[in-house]
């Protein structure tokens, strides 16, 4: 396993052209050339050189600009948290592996009211694992938390209320089970949520979670209602709500033939409003025909706060 243990780091070079690079390790050696310069300047070790900003020309969303970022632990973000790095995505935590269910959001019983739970389930087997969910308190202010699903990772409810359970028989082993009602304070709506969970002397976990709506969208078809290879097709999406970003994300195709084809945003399908069109038109430019056989086909869509649909024409 290659973990992050800041043996490699980020060298901020003095000298214009270097010409090679030599890393030693135990005896032996690999040279990569850099540049053909011929004569090279040594290179030398200056600290405390880093620039101070860093400018850049182009488009910024007005959120990205005014909107604080902050780390995992909900810290404000003013430094990098490290200048090392790894050769793999491998990341030094002792948080248990985890995972979590779509919580489904409801209707209440009372006007405007939602109903729900949201269940994150951590491996409860190694002594590791249990010293780590142990030390989750018992539902104490600050300690679960809700999260903005983005870069800026925002703390949407410091203090939500959550029951613990440890022990639980899941998969032919044990898990730790954290529970949060939905219908707490900005835990109302569907979507993708980040929960923060502080474990007293350990690293804190930042656990993705997905809410959607009891209901599943459905999609009927618009215009002349055929379907003909050639022809783009339009359908109008039911049953779906959101904010202000697109909720698809992922569409895929199963063709007569059995064949399952994943689907390209733009090239092969777009959604604007409820309204979402495949693409099958060869003739235009990067086009393509993806209904090219007759028979039925079975479309699924993956939305964002709302259950996966599949469609058969």
């Amino acid at each position: 396993m290659d973990i992050d243990d800041g043996s490699i780091v980020k060298w901020e070079v003095s000298s214009l052209n270097p010409a090679e690079l030599t890393v030693t390790k135990a005896g032996q050696s690999q040279t990569v050339t850099l540049s053909g310069n011929s004569a090279p300047a040594e290179p030398v070790v200056v600290e405390d050189t880093a620039p101070a900003y860093m400018i850049a020309h182009g488009p910024l969303a007005y959120w990205d600009y005014y909107l604080t970022n902050y780390d995992d632990d909900g810290n404000l973000r003013v430094e990098p948290a490290k200048t090392t790095f790894s050769l793999s995505d491998d990341v030094v935590s002792d948080v248990p592996a985890f995972y979590s269910p779509d919580a489904e959001l409801c209707e209440g019983d009372g006007f405007g009211e939602v109903k729900g739970e949201a269940v994150i389930m951590f491996n409860y087997n190694t002594d590791a694992e249990k010293a780590w969910f142990d030390a989750i308190p018992d539902n104490q202010a600050q300690t679960v938390q809700l999260v903005s699903y983005d870069g800026n990772k925002t703390t949407l409810n410091d203090s939500l209320t959550y029951e613990k359970a440890a022990g639980i028989s899941h998969g032919g082993g044990s898990v730790g089970q954290i529970t949060v009602a939905l219908g707490q304070e900005n835990f109302r709506t569907n979507g993708r949520y980040y929960i923060r969970i502080r474990s007293a002397g350990h690293d804190t976990a930042l656990v993705p979670i997905h809410v959607v709506n009891e209901q599943a969208p459905t999609l009927k078809l618009s215009g002349s209602g055929t379907v003909q290879s050639g022809q783009n097709v339009s359908f109008e999406i039911e049953n779906m709500t959101y904010g202000i970003t697109n909720p698809t994300y992922a569409a895929e195709l199963k063709r007569p033939d059995g064949e399952t084809v994943a689907l390209e945003m733009k090239t092969d399908w777009y959604q604007v409003g409820n309204r979402l069109t495949l693409y099958n038109d060869g003739s235009a430019e990067n086009g393509r025909n993806n209904i090219p056989y007759n028979g039925s086909y079975d479309r699924g869509r993956n939305f964002a706060g709302n259950r996966r649909r599949n469609i058969r024409r």
